[in-house]
């Protein structure tokens, strides 16, 4: 269900960033483009959290994705960049609200292994369609034209909408609080828990490693244009990011039987910011391929190992707090990326932004170094 609705939304991404390269837009202007699809979310995520712990997930799950597919119809109807601008702000607002409706869903999985087999099936998921999504998007736009490309994939969400009507997807209903302990909740608000320890650790790791991801993805469109690659070549190396995120997504499991999360986090995080190093650095497709591949390994191994870490010491009451915060943090990365990406680009190039994004992967990885010996220290002493 989620995969029908991301293909979209991954179709309209593209297909903005290549319409406004197309219709001659700068750097900075495709990356304000790019921006519009966070930056709604940074300020209703929190609130949608709540609401949905109060009314549960259904009417989001039904209203998002039909309005995904309006932005994609508005899309062939407007074409021009005040319509691109419309649509990013559309499709970006709704897929957040989608987003935080089904991590909220995800975490009422009942214990840890389970909690992280179930973030990392649904990450896995979302990995699948990453790669579909800019691969038969660059191959559509290439042979049916921009617009036309963006009317293809708008029904897709219906399909989702469809299954919520009738009941085929299983939801769980409002969270059940006393009055007093509604209050409580609303009293403390969502960045109360940044002054928590473990918390703060996750969600600062979590900003770090999603700003350099979603520089990526800012990024490669515009370096493979002026490399000469074809929209199908731009969405290949895009798909093969989310090949790396599928691929060691399948086996996380098994990882997490031999090693520590925040050990995985660290070697995931080291080979990632290696990547970006290396990007300026090569000219071969082949070798941006292998490029692209690696940051992918990094993304889908740290996402749901964050996120599963961020829910194990959850309070019950205060998961509509959690994903919402967590849901606004990353797109006010992903707002603040492409504008601070684009700007950079514009003045120097876009080689000295990937060289720049190695800095965050080298903070977290960093941060998960400290906390992998805090907790061997910590379980030493407990031993």
């Amino acid at each position: 269900m989620t995969a029908l609705v991301h293909v979209t939304v991954g179709v309209n991404r593209l297909g903005v960033s290549l319409s406004a390269i197309h219709l001659g837009a700068s750097p900075a202007v495709i990356g304000a483009l790019m921006a519009l699809f966070g930056i709604v979310s940074i300020f209703i995520a929190v609130p949608v959290g709540r609401w949905i712990d109060h009314h549960g997930p259904r009417l989001i799950m039904m209203a998002a994705p039909t309005a995904i597919c309006l932005a994609s119809c508005l899309a062939w109807l407007w074409q021009g960049l005040p319509g691109l601008f419309v649509v990013a702000l559309i499709t970006g607002t709704s897929w957040g609200m989608f987003y935080v409706s089904n991590q909220h869903t995800l975490v009422h999985t009942q214990d840890s292994a389970q909690r992280l087999l179930s973030f990392t099936y649904s990450g896995t998921a979302f990995g699948f369609t990453s790669f579909v999504a800019p691969m038969i998007g660059g191959f559509s736009i290439d042979h049916l034209g921009d617009a036309n490309t963006f009317l293809a994939f708008a029904a897709l969400p219906l399909i989702s909408v469809a299954l919520v009507a009738v009941g085929w997807i299983p939801l769980p209903g409002p969270v059940r609080r006393t009055e007093p302990a509604a209050r409580a909740v609303a009293r403390r608000g969502a960045w109360t828990l940044l002054r928590l320890p473990d918390f703060r650790r996750v969600y600062t790791c979590t900003v770090l490693t999603q700003l350099v991801t979603y520089s990526f993805l800012f990024l490669a469109p515009i370096k493979g244009v002026h490399l000469g690659w074809s929209a199908s070549s731009i969405g290949l190396l895009l798909g093969v990011y989310a090949v790396g995120m599928v691929a060691v997504r399948g086996v996380t499991g098994l990882l997490a039987r031999c090693f520590t999360p925040w050990q995985m986090i660290l070697a995931a995080v080291l080979a990632g910011g290696s990547a970006m190093v290396c990007v300026p650095l090569f000219t071969s497709f082949t070798l941006q391929l292998l490029c692209a591949a690696f940051l992918g390994i990094s993304t889908g191994l740290t996402a749901p190992l964050l996120t599963s870490l961020l829910h194990d010491s959850a309070p019950q009451d205060r998961i509509g707090d959690i994903v919402g915060l967590r849901v606004s943090l990353l797109y006010t990365i992903q707002a603040i990326a492409p504008l601070v990406a684009g700007t950079i680009g514009a003045l120097l190039s876009t080689d000295h932004v990937f060289w720049a994004m190695s800095l965050p992967m080298a903070g977290a990885a960093w941060l998960a170094g400290s906390q992998w010996r805090r907790s061997a220290q910590s379980g030493a002493r407990q031993s």
